[in-house]
């Protein structure tokens, strides 16, 4: 077998299709180390899961301990007692089980938002002036108690938003995540359990590949359960954009970034509203030590806030204050203020 990178794996099998209603399928993906369950999770109605999601999907449970730059050659290494490694055998029952190629579109699909260059790694909006010009990027929800009171905020005054969202909580809170998608606003991927910067700093290319994936298959799933979303994004609803939490940025975080397709967005101006007594509002408007003496008039960009904590008013007062003709500021969606930008490091 000739030497291929897993990305290539992938890409092999992004084009066929896996049916999980035949059961000899079935047992031999299980006897081989698949992860049925999750698999089933991911078909279609018609009881079938496309090659990209399926490859993915099985190579999680040895992702950790693959480097990107080993080839299947040495994925597929025979052990001492002649016996080919989990990969290896997984690599064998799918090259088997795998139907012939299939037309998918899901890779250039993404609702009704335009497609951002994939070159785009906006490493660090701190240093690109966006004088006058912001745009609002929530983290860390979905929240049960304070997102929806967000959401009638942004929609109360016509403002989309991108929400930087983690895996676990998207799973944990699928109304909320219909109701944005259905307003309009945009999801985004902020890693399936929001490690934290020094362990995430340790973290492989692999790993972050994986917290990115797990955020994309939580995110298909609401899509997949719900009728309405499924009518709103037929071909699925792809990630395009992460954030780590922190604002965590390693080689490592890079090389998954484009390996997955995932521009990477930092932020213009912090609310800092995670530190106590400090306010929100004030951040974004006055010079401060906290946030760096950047304002939305001297800098601009994105702004970072998060829906975990009780932020409905003090955005409502950012958009209020942004709008005041002594100011005269736009409120755009993200995609709006990048318009035209490739690369701002």
């Amino acid at each position: 077998m000739a030497s291929i990178t897993r990305s290539a794996f992938v890409a092999d099998f992004s084009k066929r299709s896996l049916d999980l209603n035949n059961p000899a399928v079935v047992s031999k993906l299980a006897a081989a180390g698949a992860d049925v369950g999750k698999l089933k999770a991911l078909a279609d109605g018609s009881g079938k899961v496309t090659g990209q999601k399926a490859a993915e999907r099985v190579f999680l449970d040895v992702l950790d301990v693959l480097d990107n730059d080993h080839s299947l050659d040495t994925i597929l290494s025979v052990a001492a007692d002649g016996t080919k490694t989990p990969a290896g055998r997984l690599y064998d029952v799918l090259d088997g089980l795998f139907a012939k190629p299939v037309q998918t579109q899901i890779d250039n699909m993404i609702g009704e938002r335009p497609v951002l260059p994939t070159s785009y790694f906006a490493k660090d909006c701190r240093n690109h002036a966006f004088q006058g010009k912001c745009a609002f990027t929530i983290d860390d929800g979905p929240n049960a108690k304070y997102t929806p009171s967000i959401l009638d905020t942004l929609k109360e005054r016509g403002v989309k938003a991108t929400f930087f969202w983690t895996g676990q909580n998207i799973q944990a809170n699928p109304k909320i995540v219909k109701r944005a998608l259905l307003d309009g606003h945009e999801v985004a991927c902020h890693t399936y359990k929001h490690p934290m910067p020094p362990e995430l700093k340790t973290y492989t290319a692999s790993q972050v590949k994986r917290e990115m994936m797990l955020t994309q298959e939580a995110l298909n799933a609401v899509i997949a359960g719900d009728p309405e979303l499924q009518a709103k994004f037929p071909q699925g609803y792809k990630l395009t954009k992460f954030r780590a939490p922190g604002g965590t940025d390693t080689p490592a975080i890079q090389q998954a970034c484009a390996e997955m397709n995932l521009g990477y967005f930092y932020w213009g101006v912090d609310t800092n509203d995670w530190r106590k007594g400090v306010d929100k509002v004030q951040q974004v408007f006055e010079p401060t030590e906290l946030n760096g003496g950047a304002t939305i008039g001297s800098r601009g960009g994105p702004l970072l806030i998060h829906d975990i904590h009780d932020n409905a008013a003090a955005i409502g007062q950012i958009i209020d204050r942004a709008r005041d003709p002594a100011n005269n500021f736009q409120v755009l969606s993200l995609d709006r203020l990048m318009e035209g930008k490739t690369h701002i490091a």
